[in-house]
C-alpha cells in the first residue's frame, strides 16, 4: 500500500484481507492489524493559509479522520474535495476521491487569488458521516517572462519616417478639401471684397 489510510479511529480492530483475482491461482489470506493513528481530525496538508504560485495547478491533500464502524474496500467509500469561491461560496471544482486520507489531484487550483478547499463526505451510508473540513488558500502573483521591447536606432528612425509621412498625408488631404470647396460652383465665395 503506498499510503496507510489516516481516516480510521485509533486502535480500531481491523483485518486486512488479500484475495487473488486470478481464477487459475485462487488465494485468500487475512491478518489482524494493530492500527494506530495520533493525528487529530482535520486537513493536514496543505496548511490553512498556504500560498501557491500562479504556476501551480495541482494539490497534494492529506487529512485525518476518526471514523469507526467502517467497511473499506477501496471503492465503496469516497469523499469530495471541493474548491469554493471565497465571495459567493460557489463550487468552482469538485473531485470525488477515495477516502484514505491522501490524494494528489491534478488541475484543481483555480485562477482566483483566494479560494477555499473543503473535504466533505460523499454520502452518509454506513455511518461514514463527518463534518466538512474547510481551509483558506491563496495564490500570489509571480513575475512572468515579460520584458519591454527595446527600440533600436533602426526602429526609431522607421517610426519617425512613418509619423512624418502620416502628418504630410493629413496636410495634403486638408489642403485638397479646402481647394475643392473653394473651386466648386455651389460653394460660398472664398474671396472677400
Amino acid at each position: 500500500m503506498p499510503y496507510v489510510p489516516s481516516v480510521f479511529k485509533d486502535q480500531l480492530e481491523m483485518i486486512l484481507i488479500v484475495d487473488s483475482m486470478d481464477p487459475k491461482c485462487i488465494y485468500s489470506s487475512n491478518v489482524s492489524l494493530n492500527y494506530r493513528i495520533f493525528l487529530t481530525p482535520g486537513i493536514i496538508r496543505p496548511k490553512n493559509g498556504t500560498v501557491f504560485s500562479t504556476k501551480d495547478s495541482d494539490l497534494n491533500i492529506e487529512y485525518a479522520l476518526q471514523l469507526e464502524r467502517i467497511f473499506y474496500d477501496g471503492y465503496s467509500t469516497s469523499t469530495a474535495a471541493t474548491i469554493l469561491s471565497p465571495e459567493s461560496k460557489a463550487i468552482l471544482t469538485r473531485k470525488w476521491i477515495r477516502n484514505v486520507g491522501n490524494k494528489y489531484i491534478s488541475n484543481i487550483i483555480p485562477s482566483t487569488k483566494k479560494f477555499y478547499l473543503q473535504i466533505s463526505p460523499a454520502s452518509t451510508d454506513r455511518l461514514e458521516n463527518f463534518d466538512p473540513m474547510t481551509i483558506e488558500l491563496f495564490i500570489v502573483e509571480q513575475d512572468g517572462n515579460y520584458r519591454p521591447i527595446v527600440l533600436n536606432s533602426f526602429s526609431k528612425s522607421v517610426i519617425s519616417v512613418i509619423i512624418v509621412l502620416y502628418v504630410l498625408a493629413i496636410c495634403c488631404l486638408v489642403y485638397r478639401y479646402i481647394a475643392l470647396f473653394c473651386l466648386s460652383e455651389h460653394s460660398l465665395n472664398c474671396y472677400f471684397d
